[in-house]
């Protein structure tokens, strides 16, 4: 088998697994996942990603406060954490301020992140990120 076979059938793989998990497939509903612990509530703010776990923050703005989009633990195949509306806009250039509606994967506990999931983002604005 030559070596474009073999890079074609590893991009089919890859790819096509890629879109077998996207938004499409998923239930999404991060309100239903059995994990949520507590009321979905909704907040202004901005998303950025950082380096680190979790990579996706949002910032409430006015608060001192940090939410994290819930990775490792938060992760299962049948609901996203976020959609990929949300997810397609950010990167390290690009902050997304938006009304979010978030569902809580852990009680508020003073001084810590708090895990989320982020049902929907409303009215998303994306601005140049100014922290790289």
């Amino acid at each position: 088998m030559d070596l474009r076979c073999v890079a074609f059938a590893l991009a089919t793989l890859v790819f096509g697994s890629a879109a077998a998990a996207d938004e499409t497939s998923l239930p999404f509903f991060c309100k239903d996942n059995p994990k949520v612990r507590g009321e979905c509530f909704i907040v202004h703010g901005r998303a950025r990603v950082y380096n680190g776990t979790p990579s996706v923050r949002i910032w409430p703005i006015a608060s001192k406060r940090l939410l994290g989009i819930g990775e490792q633990f938060y992760v299962d195949g049948e609901y996203s954490n976020a959609p990929e509306s949300l997810m397609s806009k950010l990167s390290f250039d690009a902050d997304v301020y938006a009304d979010f509606v978030v569902c809580p994967f852990e009680p508020e506990q003073e001084g810590q992140m708090r895990l989320v999931c982020v049902e929907r983002a409303d009215n998303m604005q994306v601005r140049r990120s100014s922290h790289h």
